[in-house]
């Protein structure tokens, strides 16, 4: 597909797990595709996409004069930049930056947009605005009832983007996206089985949707396309139905090990959950497992994409069971070759 400047497709987000795969996506499509990186990044353009490339923006989203020079000349803006705060550490708040960055960002992005005359803006949300976890399988008509900073920044976010009647706008929310690379609740998982660290969890019934990378990133595309994705908000997921105990037994296929016969009972992880919610308030330090800890072990975040498939024949490619395989092959090798 040849691509004139004025089909010029901007991402943001371009060096996170999904930006990544996008961004490798449209270059592999021949897409004029140029990409808004913090200073921090911009010498890794070579070893994220070796062999293409991007045009390169360097500026953050928090910074007016960076935006308005990364929207020139754009017809279409893929915005996943968010706040992704690294691992907790004593003293600093890590929901500190959701609002300025995911919420504040995307308004600046959007008028920044307008002002350039963008033609369609895709923003990559989160199933979070909605809460963080449902027995009851919410969809696009759930009312958001976000319960975190990140899931309000988020709404904050989508609500800038609905407003902006002259852009031809669409939202898609994701839930746990899982695949080779990244840092993944998969992802982490199958690293604690493997070393010994991650006994079974209890056999609750609890449910959880997730997605592949490959279908996150075919799923923005389709919105970015295809009209009848214009002014409507969608989830994509995979099309399954994971409880916890149910991927632990997975990933221990795939692990080549087998499951073991015990588990600990659910009252006892909630015990030892307010213990950890006890040490972190008194010491100031996060522990490795608290009540949020325990809540995506045996809670459930039940959400419906059927929305996206009828409406855009999106169909997923990819299930936890087929993609763990290639999973466990990649983190084996990144370890040897480390």
């Amino acid at each position: 597909m040849h691509s004139s400047q004025r089909d010029l497709i901007l991402v943001t987000g371009a060096t996170g797990y999904i930006g990544r795969a996008l961004v490798a996506r449209l270059l592999t499509e021949s897409q004029a595709t140029r990409v808004l990186v913090r200073p921090a990044r911009g010498n890794d353009i070579a070893e994220l996409w070796p062999g293409q490339a991007p045009h390169v923006c360097i500026g953050d989203v928090t910074e007016t004069a960076s935006l308005r020079a990364a929207c020139a000349g754009v017809d279409t803006i893929l915005h996943l930049a968010s706040h992704s705060p690294r691992k907790r550490a004593p003293g600093i708040d890590p929901s500190a930056g959701h609002w300025p960055v995911t919420a504040e960002g995307t308004r600046a992005l959007v008028g920044e947009a307008q002002r350039a005359g963008v033609r369609r803006f895709v923003l990559v949300s989160s199933v979070w605005v909605m809460g963080e976890g449902s027995a009851d399988g919410l969809d696009e008509s759930s009312i958001p009832a976000p319960t975190s900073a990140y899931g309000r920044a988020k709404l904050a976010a989508e609500e800038a983007v609905r407003c902006a009647s002259d852009l031809q706008s669409s939202i898609v929310r994701l839930p746990s996206v899982y695949g080779i690379g990244g840092e993944s609740l998969v992802s982490q998982m199958i690293s604690a089985i493997e070393r010994g660290w991650f006994p079974p969890p209890p056999k609750t019934l609890n449910k959880r949707s997730m997605i592949h990378l490959d279908d996150v990133v075919a799923a923005v595309l389709l919105l970015a396309r295809r009209p009848e994705a214009l002014g409507k908000t969608y989830i994509a997921t995979d099309g399954k139905l994971y409880t916890t105990h149910e991927i632990y037994q997975n990933v221990c296929a795939a692990l080549g090990r087998r499951v073991p016969h015990w588990a600990p009972p659910v009252a006892w992880l909630r015990l030892a959950a307010t213990a950890g919610d006890w040490l972190t308030r008194c010491s100031g330090r996060p522990v490795p497992f608290d009540s949020l800890a325990l809540e995506k072990l045996v809670g459930s975040a039940w959400y419906r994409g059927e929305r996206m498939v009828r409406d855009l024949g999106f169909t997923p490619r990819h299930t936890l069971c087929t993609a763990l395989p290639g999973m466990v092959a990649f983190q084996r090798e990144s370890r040897r070759g480390a």
